[in-house]
């Protein structure tokens, strides 16, 4: 008896301990973080324009306008990396500081939209685990370093994509649970602010605001004045994507073959059908999908409370390949392409991604909970059986498939202490051209690197490297030049 009383509290404290080994190797590895590629032109340009403006907030909106004109119409990444200036500030410590805030929050915000989401709370955990273990568990996910070990990629992807979480978060709250309108506030200031960040987080942000409106619609009639988040995104959307600077940036990669529209619409098919063929190509993922599947038809878990017709289950579905199309058009489109070129927009995409499908199975087992209820149990049955024999006859396979993941690797690099070694190198490197003299040629002979799961910092063996002149410039040196030694 006291068993089954307290069965749930057992199931929470074990989902609990599965999230915490998911996502712990990755947060941890936050603190372990340091300046690389162009983490050193962001802040010595950052310090040049407050040294010319004597302010930072001044210095960074002049700054953005110029990157807006001429690089890229992220006018919320060009502004904060220009005004937040962390490394120059408050050093290390405090550069560790926010990267472990801003994984964390990425985290806990998506927890928060999971919960406001679905009509019954006791599966949030698990719809949680599902997604990080989708995200960080698995083949290819490595590609995230990018989004949580890189402070730029941190701030022009993952801080958008928690800020977009929130957004959505409490635009939902104020339709739903008709909270004050400090929350309507809060969901269009960010709203906005995540529109101004990478194309792909611009993409996912007015996509998931819209199927916010789309699931309430019976309410927003009531209160029209809900629509104001999406609207604000979208503004932010439009001021983002007709910047100059991504035509001017975009020119400058054209390939013949992929220069049109048409040949950008081809080049994102292409990309999102490869992708999911990455996707499915994971024994795991195809677990977790179905797994999710067979637990939300025997919990008969509902995400709109007013059912789910056939219509709107296949708007649904096909909403999931738009929001998909959207967020990798701008990536395919951009870099003139038909596979993904960089780490961390296929990071991004593969986030959202994942994210669309675990939402469109949860859509998919209230829509067969409310038209077949008496074949529940058996289609659940079967749903188990089958991630059983997959389970049973890949075991090989999905240890494999783990092994290669962003977590595994983040976790082995911590266990054996090449992360902390990697890190000694980076810090040494850094903390000297701190401490020489300025205008002087430093030269410096360090351990080569041998944690998997840490981002290269750039510096090499060429002083007129583009990396290695920005370190240059941030130190006030003449040049710098790093070899790597074998220990």
């Amino acid at each position: 008896m006291i068993f089954i009383k307290n069965k749930h509290k057992i199931i929470y404290i074990f989902l609990l301990i599965c999230i915490i080994m998911v996502i712990a190797p990755i947060i941890i590895g936050c603190g372990y973080t340091y300046l690389c590629e162009d983490d050193f032109s962001f802040d010595a340009g950052a310090r040049d324009l407050l040294r010319d403006y004597h302010s930072s907030f001044i210095g960074a909106i002049h700054r953005m306008a110029e990157y807006y004109n001429t690089n890229q119409g992220t006018y919320s990444f060009n502004f904060s990396a220009n005004f937040l200036m962390i490394y120059s500030r408050f050093g290390l410590p405090g550069f560790h500081i926010f990267m472990v805030a801003n994984a964390f929050l990425f985290v806990f915000e998506l927890y928060k939209l999971i919960e406001i989401s679905l009509e019954d709370k006791k599966i949030s955990l698990l719809i949680l685990l599902a997604l990080l273990l989708s995200f960080f568990a698995m083949h290819n996910t490595l590609n995230n370093i990018e989004l949580f070990f890189w402070y730029t990629g941190g701030l022009n992807f993952t801080l958008g994509f928690w800020l977009s979480f929130l957004s959505v978060r409490l635009s939902a709250s104020y339709i739903k649970y008709k909270t004050g309108k400090i929350s309507l506030i809060i969901s269009c200031l960010a709203g906005f602010i995540a529109s101004g960040f990478a194309l792909p987080v611009t993409s996912a942000n007015c996509s998931l605001l819209l199927i916010v409106l789309i699931f309430c619609y019976e309410k927003i009639a009531k209160r029209k004045i809900a629509i104001l988040p999406f609207l604000f995104a979208f503004t932010g959307a439009i001021i983002n994507a007709v910047a100059p600077g991504n035509f001017a940036r975009s020119e400058g990669d054209r390939i013949e073959g992929h220069s049109t529209v048409f040949d950008g619409i081809r080049d994102t098919l292409s990309c999102c059908i490869s992708e999911s063929k990455v996707f499915f190509g994971s024994k795991l993922f195809c677990i977790i999908l179905f797994g999710l599947l067979a637990i939300c038809l025997i919990l008969k878990i509902k995400i709109k409370k007013n059912g789910l017709n056939t219509p709107f289950i296949l708007l649904t579905i096909f909403g999931t390949f738009l929001v998909r199309f959207f967020v990798m058009f701008p990536v395919a489109y951009g870099y003139h392409m038909d596979t993904m070129k960089n780490m961390r927009t296929t990071a991004a995409y593969e986030i959202v991604a994942k994210l669309m499908y675990i939402f469109c199975i949860i859509c998919i087992s209230q829509w067969i909970s409310e038209h077949f209820p008496n074949a529940v149990f058996y289609f659940s049955l079967l749903l188990a059986g089958i991630c059983f024999l997959v389970f049973l006859f890949n075991v090989q396979d999905i240890k494999e498939d783990f092994k290669s993941s962003y977590t595994y690797n983040a976790f082995d690099d911590l266990r054996s202490g090449k992360m902390l070694s990697s890190y000694n190198s980076r810090e040494y490197i850094l903390s000297t051209l701190e401490l020489s003299e300025e205008n002087s040629d430093v030269i410096l002979y360090v351990p080569m690197p041998q944690a998997a799961s840490t981002y290269g910092m750039g510096l090499v063996e060429d002083s007129g490297w583009f990396v290695n002149n920005s370190a240059a410039n941030l130190y006030n040196l003449k040049s710098v030049t790093v070899f790597y030694v074998s220990d």
